[in-house]
């Protein structure tokens, strides 16, 4: 009979331990489903953050695209300014002409 207690009180602990082993073992399979999902979340950031760097850097691209663009038909207007000074001074000069030869 003593046999029998020392069994059924081993059963009982071995009982007691097999729970506390699933207690546990399900305990870390939240914490790394928490990890996971921690891990997604994480990647979704730094996803989103690299979109908008690289959005960024095209938007960068493209604005010194237009400053050079900009800055060419800057250099074209001041060449035809300086173009049609020139042949208003031309005109003026040929204007007097007309009339010193019709004179």
């Amino acid at each position: 009979m003593i046999r029998h207690q020392m069994t059924l009180s081993h059963v009982e602990e071995w009982t007691l331990l097999l729970l506390e082993y699933d207690r546990v073992n399900e305990e870390i399979n939240s914490t790394k489903a928490e990890l996971n999902s921690w891990k997604t979340e994480i990647s979704n950031s730094v996803r989103s953050y690299q979109q908008f760097c690289d959005r960024n850097i095209a938007l960068r691209n493209r604005e010194d695209e237009l400053l050079n663009t900009i800055s060419v038909l800057e250099a074209k207007q001041t060449e035809l300014q300086r173009l049609l000074l020139d042949l208003s001074s031309r005109y003026q000069t040929f204007k007097i002409l007309v009339q010193t030869i019709q004179i």
